[in-house]
């Protein structure tokens, strides 16, 4: 979080809509830097602006916050995604939403890692929660491309396997993007979204 952030997300520490979200990303940041171990309420509440007890009125302790973070990049994603199989989007208009799950994946990457390396220290109820939301994700993306293949929108082969290869390809930049490396989030989203029209069989 820049020193811009942090003094925006400390003029609206009273608003609970902006808190929670607030928390998270500083702790995010710090489960990243740190580690779950070694960072405290303490570093979160500083990094944030707030005092420690404003920290327990949206969140139980540090297990709780940290599964407010695992949970971030899935929820966000299936947001994305629209919750449901059902929407009415086509195939470009799935590459789209693909591509807007890319970017917020990319946008999140330490929450997504901090999920990965620190779920040990879940409690095992939101461990399983958040594996229950992933493999909705991978239905909800199952359920577009059966319902564009069949429509004959795209030429895949098995939905189940294509689902999974998709959801490989827009998480996988999540583990080697690095802003002050070679390739700008601009570069990899184009990537993604040129791989996503190939596997897909629409360039």
């Amino acid at each position: 979080m820049t020193e811009t952030s942090g003094k925006a997300a400390t003029k609206r520490r009273l608003e609970p809509q902006f808190r929670r979200v607030a928390i998270v990303d500083a702790a995010a940041e710090l489960f990243f830097e740190m580690g779950y171990a070694q960072t405290k309420l303490e570093h979160i509440s500083a990094r944030i602006g707030f005092r420690k007890p404003v920290i327990y009125e949206s969140f139980s302790g540090k297990q709780d916050v940290l599964a407010g973070v695992a949970a971030a990049g899935i929820e966000g994603g299936l947001a994305i995604l629209g919750g449901k199989g059902d929407a009415g989007a086509g195939a470009a208009e799935l590459v789209d939403l693909l591509v807007e799950v890319a970017e917020f994946f990319i946008r999140h990457h330490r929450h997504i890692l901090v999920y990965l390396r620190e779920e040990k220290n879940l409690a095992p109820e939101d461990a399983e929660r958040i594996r229950a939301r992933r493999r909705d994700f991978d239905l909800v993306l199952m359920s577009y491309l059966e319902r564009a293949s069949a429509a004959g929108q795209i030429r895949i082969g098995d939905p189940r396997l294509t689902a999974y290869t998709l959801g490989g390809l827009i998480t996988w930049p999540v583990f080697w993007f690095n802003p002050e490396r070679t390739f700008s989030e601009e570069d990899i989203v184009a990537q993604v979204r040129a791989d996503l029209l190939r596997l897909l069989g629409l360039d």
